[in-house]
């Protein structure tokens, strides 16, 4: 670029002149490439992009011109006084200053150029370690969810099994087979957040088939879900959270069973119960609902959605 622009001043192309200014440029370039680097390099240990972008911005620009300006000066003292053997070199001669204008154009031009690459590259850099520990913060809090469900649903299941115990023990011994069964489905899945909806209701027929050892013919279920939405994904354990809710807050009998309804609907799967509320209401802890909408916020997933009608129960599980 400086040759091109020697060339024009010089009033046209001429192979010596041109060999000449090729010469000086390399002589100049070198310092100025090694001095830039070094400068680059020091400025972004002080103040890296990622963590200061303005402080480097405002002092780096300044830095550069002042380190470039003073090194020109230099480099022409020593070129013509020791390499053309001028005694009193005079600096700021008109060719000389025309040649230092140049020069700190071209160094402006390429300082402003490598400082905007900078702040950008430390700019995307920023968004992906945001990026990061967003995503990071966000699996800490599902495997955070996660951890409330196993030990609730033991905690029931084992409350369950000492009934059971005192009621009919060839029935807790069948339940608790049933109970190693499901559990195992739950220690398979505990590094997964979503599951397939295939797997929730086959993981819903075991559950169930765990119940019915102690309700017998008191829960019907129908499961009405088409074959081109299976393999579409809920959060995992959602489908059993809600089997259990509906089972433990409502009263039911095999003359007046507990109806439970699992469809698709609108890219969701909707789980209905009918509502016969247990005269003794039992404790509620509120992991069941509550988790199941945590996780689909921290998904980023509208849809959920909870109808509590005067018979009927629905929650809304979307797709995802």
């Amino acid at each position: 670029i400086t040759i091109g622009i020697q060339m024009i001043l010089d009033d046209g192309f001429n192979l010596k002149s041109a060999l000449g200014w090729l010469r000086s440029n390399f002589m100049f370039g070198i310092p100025f490439f090694f001095s830039n680097v070094y400068l680059n390099n020091g400025l972004n240990k002080v103040y890296s992009w990622l963590e200061h972008p303005k402080k480097r911005a405002l002092i780096g620009i300044p830095a550069f011109m002042i380190m470039n300006s003073l090194l020109m000066i230099a480099l022409i003292y020593i070129l013509s006084r020791f390499f053309f053997g001028v005694e009193k070199p005079n600096i700021f001669s008109v060719d000389n200053l025309t040649s230092i204008v140049i020069a700190l154009v071209i160094c402006l031009i390429a300082t402003l150029y490598f400082h905007a690459v900078g702040f950008f590259t430390g700019y995307v850099e920023q968004l992906k370690v945001s990026k990061q520990l967003e995503e990071e913060k966000i699996a800490a809090e599902l495997n955070a969810l996660k951890a409330q469900v196993n030990p609730h649903f033991l905690f029931n299941s084992f409350n369950v099994l000492s009934g059971l115990i005192d009621e009919d023990k060839d029935k807790a011994k069948t339940f608790l087979s049933e109970l190693s069964k499901v559990y195992r489905y739950i220690l398979e899945n505990r590094n997964e957040d979503l599951s397939t909806i295939s797997e929730e209701l086959k993981f819903a027929e075991i559950y169930l088939n765990l119940q019915k050892t102690r309700f017998e013919n008191s829960i019907d279920v129908k499961v009405d879900v088409s074959d081109s939405v299976r393999e579409s994904k809920v959060p995992v354990l959602s489908l059993q959270l809600l089997l259990e809710n509906a089972i433990k807050h409502n009263s039911f009998t095999e003359k007046h069973p507990l109806s439970i309804v699992i469809k698709n609907e609108n890219k969701s799967l909707l789980v209905s119960n009918t509502k016969t509320k247990k005269r003794l209401s039992l404790s509620n802890s509120g992991i069941g609902l509550a988790n199941i909408r945590q996780r689909y916020a921290l998904h980023k997933k509208d849809g959920f959605d909870i109808i509590d009608g005067e018979t009927f129960f629905t929650v809304t599980l979307p797709m995802i």
